[in-house]
């Protein structure tokens, strides 16, 4: 039985994607990268354990096994994710096939949401091929599945918020290079410049003895919220989280962030319509 996609670009482009030979390639490599750090934490722990530096029980393996993955993978994504829609529109005006598509009966809606969601669907492929490598952590214990459902929500509004500033500044300039560029250069401006304001407020703050447990800028940090949501999800199993804070605050880190990315996609997203939109501008 076929499925049926009301949005002829999804399944155009998931089969271009899916027939090409990089594409097993790319989920290999993906693997082999994630094994590879996986092995080389993993047999850090066990020595550790083995030769007495650390007398924990093994489900402190299985919490470095756990977040080893989650981290690695966090940052494949963050780097997947704006690559993969860069060059959505920018291609089609390499291709000069972009006016074709406007003339076609779907609205600039649905082409921008085809585009993105064809590219989240190739990452949801890549989150699924993972999975499996979870089971790793839970043969050691220490790690519950609300903790890898929780990850995964969070790598999919990641990758929603990469996705959707790379095709902002693919409808922005006509070369698929230039607009790559632009989109690592926000995104890596989003992760840096929230830590050096954050640690900036810190010391400010510090000089006046007074110590928050938050500075302002980390809500804004895609990266700390995401260790603030696997630890708010291990809390139950560990007792502890990696910020040494209440729950309410660690949840409070964590809406902040939802709430900025999800508004970060919306106007990306909005603004990616209304530039390719034919009829922008024209009196009537």
């Amino acid at each position: 039985m076929k499925i049926k996609l009301n949005n002829p670009i999804i399944s155009s482009e998931m089969k271009i994607r899916m027939r090409s030979w990089r594409s097993p390639i790319a989920l290999l490599v993906y693997i082999f990268i994630l094994v590879v750090f996986l092995l080389i934490f993993a047999s850090m722990a066990l020595s550790t354990m083995r030769y007495g530096y650390n007398t924990a029980d093994y489900s402190e393996v299985g919490l470095v096994i756990f977040y080893t993955l989650s981290i690695v993978q966090f940052f494949i994504i963050v780097l997947v994710a704006p690559a993969s829609t860069a060059g959505a529109i920018s291609s089609e005006r390499e291709k000069q096939t972009l006016d074709l598509l406007l003339c076609t009966q779907m609205s600039p809606t649905k082409i921008v949401l085809g585009k993105l969601v064809s590219s989240l669907l190739w990452i949801l492929l890549m989150f699924i091929a993972s999975i499996p490598l979870y089971s790793i952590a839970f043969l050691f214990g220490g790690v519950t599945p609300m903790a890898v459902v929780t990850v995964m929500l969070y790598y999919f509004l990641v990758s929603l918020a990469a996705g959707s500033i790379g095709m902002f500044y693919s409808t922005v300039f006509k070369r698929t290079v230039t607009s790559s560029i632009m989109a690592y250069l926000t995104i890596f401006l989003i992760f840096v410049l929230s830590l050096v304001i954050g640690y900036a407020e810190l010391f400010f703050l510090s000089q006046r003895n007074v110590y928050p447990d938050f500075a302002n800028a980390f809500y804004f940090n895609p990266f700390i919220a995401f260790l603030g949501a696997m630890s708010l999800a291990l809390q139950g199993a560990t007792g502890t989280n990696i910020f040494s804070v209440t729950a309410f605050q660690l949840k409070t880190l964590v809406a902040v962030n939802v709430v900025f990315l999800l508004l970060l996609s919306a106007l990306a997203l909005l603004t990616s319509i209304s530039r390719i939109n034919p009829l922008k501008g024209r009196k009537r």
